[in-house]
Order: C-alpha cells, then sequence, then structure tokens
C-alpha cells in the first residue's frame, strides 16, 4: 500500500491555528490599565534553547486591525516567520536556520536570502499579563534589517500550554495528534 505524503505537515497546520487563534484571543481580552503594551526592563539572559519551541510576538494584538510580526524556531532548525497585516490576512514564510547563544544564520529558501545576526534572550524585570520573555534580534531579516523586540509567555511556550480556545482551534485541526505521533 502506497503511504500518500501529507501537502501539509503536522507541525505547519498547528502553526497556522495557533497564529490564527492568538488574533482571535488578543481580539477578546481588552489589555488592563496599567499593562504595558511592549515591556522593556530586562534583568537576566538566557541560553539559546531558550529559543526554541515557542511564538515569539513584536506585540499582543487587540484589535482585528493590528499589525503586528512574529517568529517561531523550532528545535529542528525550521523557522516561520508570521506577518500579521491584520487577523484577516497574514503572510507566512518557512525558513532555515541556525542558532548558537548569540547569532543565528536565517537562510530563506524562497528568495535564496541569507542572514547572520545576533540576538539575545532575556527575561523581563517586569512581566506583563503576556509576557516573561523577550527577544532581541539585530538586523531582523524578517523586518528590514531593524532591530527588533519580540515576546514571550507561559501561554506561548508549548501548543499543549497555549490559551484554551487556541488549543480548542488546534484540536479540532487534529493537529496535535499528528505531532504527538511523530
Amino acid at each position: 500500500m502506497n503511504q500518500v505524503r501529507r501537502l501539509v505537515p503536522g507541525w505547519f497546520a498547528a502553526m497556522i491555528a495557533a497564529s490564527a487563534a492568538i488574533c482571535v484571543v488578543g481580539l477578546s481580552q481588552p489589555q488592563l490599565p496599567g499593562e504595558q503594551k511592549a515591556p522593556a526592563a530586562v534583568v537576566d539572559t538566557l541560553a539559546a534553547k531558550d529559543l526554541y519551541d515557542v511564538l515569539w510576538l513584536d506585540k499582543y494584538p487587540e484589535m482585528a486591525s493590528d499589525k503586528f510580526h512574529a517568529y517561531s524556531f523550532t528545535s529542528d532548525n525550521i523557522g516561520l516567520t508570521f506577518d500579521f497585516h491584520s487577523a484577516y490576512k497574514v503572510t507566512l514564510e518557512i525558513f532555515e536556520f541556525k542558532a548558537n547563544n548569540t547569532n543565528i544564520q536565517f537562510h530563506f529558501p524562497h528568495s535564496s536570502t541569507r542572514a547572520n545576526v545576533t540576538y539575545k534572550v532575556e527575561k523581563l524585570k517586569k512581566p506583563t499579563k503576556h509576557f516573561d520573555t523577550q527577544l532581541t534580534v539585530d538586523n531582523d531579516p524578517a523586518n528590514g534589517g531593524k532591530t527588533t523586540v519580540y515576546f514571550t509567555g507561559p501561554n506561548f511556550r508549548s501548543l499543549h500550554d497555549l490559551p484554551g480556545p487556541i488549543q480548542e482551534q488546534i484540536n479540532r485541526s487534529g493537529a496535535l495528534q499528528q505531532l504527538d505521533n511523530r
């Protein structure tokens, strides 16, 4: 019996579902008074392993029209960059990368673009409702070469720990079962 190769790998389907659900959750959770939009104070630099298998957002979306960027770096050196034009339009690009404790080497196969950048993963001194860690990427290739700060938090560290509505969306897609069976 011939095995049919899946058109869309399970991890990719999970990332698409998670990113769409993040927009929906973000729209339903208003910002608390006094909550920082872009946390800046950091206290502790973390190891390269903290870069992997989390979703990094440059800001938490609050409205359907919010534009934001996101990264995901998998432990098998495949990454995704998300460019959210709004909750209704998302551009995804798959890339390959190699990272050590200070540098990331990017390769974007679509355009054959390569970049070698420095980065830091740091714990926030004052965590916010959504974020407790920041990633600073110097000369960010997905953001026009600008230095960009991305954030993550406990709800973005694992597909199994995502907020309820996001996890429900992924469960409906069947992507988690496919990832667990790998």
